[in-house]
């Protein structure tokens, strides 16, 4: 089945940071939004795909986007999620080159924001706010990038699938009150995204067999609990206080 995208020019600047900075007077809004496109995408739709020509830089307005690598044999392996407001794939449009993953949508009626690579080059010769914005969005991503090499590096499995898990809740203002939750009563975390475990295996970079042991310990011991793929976090504090954990060297197995 293919699935079709709806285009609109009707486009939340204001939900993307760097769009904001882009559009950062009334005169260059006027002129960029003609140019600007909001793909409103069905479950699971290709943004775009590894190896095309890298075109447009794409922004998450809404919902989830999951950057992945395929393999010779087909098997996809999850590289990053990106949530409202992230670019995407930066390197790909602002070299010239190709897309060096694929894109796809994690939820129905999840938005992404495409400004062709020619307005945002012109931009960045402008210099200003949305030069400097778009070398910290850059610089951050790099940030993470180490970051999460050194935890596999260095850290435990329980650390790194614990820290995913409590970045993918988002914010604490997604929490959802329920007395019932945890062990001391605090609120849950609902992730608004669904995962297979070997999702969250190539997220945190274990094997498949780790992260279903793990993640079938901490539901027995209620730190959290599986509604199909969807994850619940019954006590976000707990998972916390694995993330602090002082680091260990990993097994081999990890």
């Amino acid at each position: 089945m293919v699935h079709q995208s709806l285009l609109t020019t009707e486009v939340p600047i204001d939900r993307i940071p760097l769009l904001r900075a882009l559009a950062s007077n009334a005169e260059r809004d006027h002129a960029l939004r003609p140019h600007v496109r909001l793909r409103v995408l069905s479950d699971h739709e290709t943004v775009f795909s590894e190896g095309q020509t890298a075109e447009y830089f794409h922004f998450v307005a809404k919902g989830r986007v999951k950057l992945v690598a395929v393999a010779e044999h087909g098997r996809e392996t999850i590289l990053e999620l990106c949530g409202p407001g992230s670019a995407i794939c930066i390197p790909g449009p602002t070299s010239g080159a190709s897309y060096c993953c694929s894109a796809i949508g994690m939820e129905p009626g999840s938005e992404v924001v495409a400004v062709p690579r020619e307005d945002v080059l012109a931009a960045v010769e402008r210099g200003g706010e949305f030069t400097k914005s778009l070398f910290d969005a850059v610089a951050g991503r790099c940030m993470r990038m180490c970051q999460r090499v050194s935890e596999m590096a260095a850290g435990q499995v329980e650390q790194r699938l614990a820290r995913l898990i409590l970045d993918m809740a988002g914010p604490p203002e997604l929490a959802v009150p329920n007395a019932n939750a945890g062990h001391d009563g605090s609120s849950t975390l609902r992730i608004p995204v669904r995962l297979t475990r070997q999702d969250l295996a190539d997220l945190c970079g274990t094997s498949l067999e780790t992260a279903i042991r793990v993640m079938s310990r901490w539901t027995k011991e209620r730190l959290i609990e599986r509604e199909g793929r969807a994850i619940v976090i019954l006590d976000p504090e707990a998972l916390a206080r694995v993330c602090r954990q002082p680091v260990r060297r990993a097994r081999p197995t990890e």
